[in-house]
């Protein structure tokens, strides 16, 4: 008797052992597992949070769609430009031609200076408001013994105007005479004498080996 009831008392503490082991693997094994998913679990759901929030559209930034129609509605068109009408020149082509050719002759040399050359357009304008001249550009130019050869040829520029040397200073002639049917005259009415030489009631200015004169004003 005694041999079995030791022997019992043997199996039993056995298998309370085993069961005691058996509970504390268990426990092992449950604290294992969640140390491994408070651990890694966590992290993983951060980053796909993360990746999703990257991923989606800002609440606070307008839709593209949205702000392009709202361009389109409020946008205002840009007026076209008006078209400007061409002012028309204030002389003609005679005119033009009479007074170029007159600026070559008399002081289209390269010792000359433009303002010199518009000073020779000056005087012929101001014989042309003259009551003691004739009405018109080109009857001034060829009034007896006023402009050279003009009286008897006619307003024409000079033979040495064809030489392609000369061509620069027929194209500053021209620009030089658009200039002074354009511009304000900034010279007294009383100058009507251009020559090499003193004449009238004194000398307005002397440039380029040129006189420029007063005459007697028109009472």
């Amino acid at each position: 008797m005694d041999y079995q009831e030791r022997s019992r008392h043997r199996m039993r503490r056995r298998k309370r052992n085993i069961r005691n082991r058996r509970i504390a693997f268990g426990i092992i094994l449950v604290t294992i597992i969640g140390l491994m998913v408070w651990i890694f679990i966590p992290k993983d759901i951060e980053e796909r949070e993360e990746q999703v929030s990257g991923t989606s559209a800002p609440t606070n930034v307008p839709s593209p769609t949205l702000q392009i129609t709202r361009d389109v509605v409020t946008a205002t068109p840009t007026p076209e430009p008006t078209p400007t009408k061409e002012l028309e020149p204030t002389y003609t082509e005679d005119e033009l031609f009479c007074m170029a050719a007159a600026i070559y002759n008399e002081a289209g040399g390269d010792t000359c200076s433009d303002e010199t050359r518009m000073l020779v357009g000056y005087v012929i304008l101001n014989r042309v408001k003259d009551p003691r001249f004739p009405d018109s550009i080109r009857e001034v130019l060829e009034a007896r013994n006023q402009y050279g050869e003009f009286y008897w040829t006619g307003v024409k520029f000079a033979d040495r105007s064809s030489k392609p040397e000369e061509q620069h200073a027929v194209e500053r002639a021209y620009e030089i005479a658009k200039r002074v049917l354009t511009e304000p005259s900034p010279i007294p009415e009383t100058v009507v004498f251009q020559a090499e030489f003193e004449q009238g009631t004194g000398v307005y200015k002397y440039q380029d080996g040129i006189y420029f004169c007063h005459a007697k004003e028109v009472n």
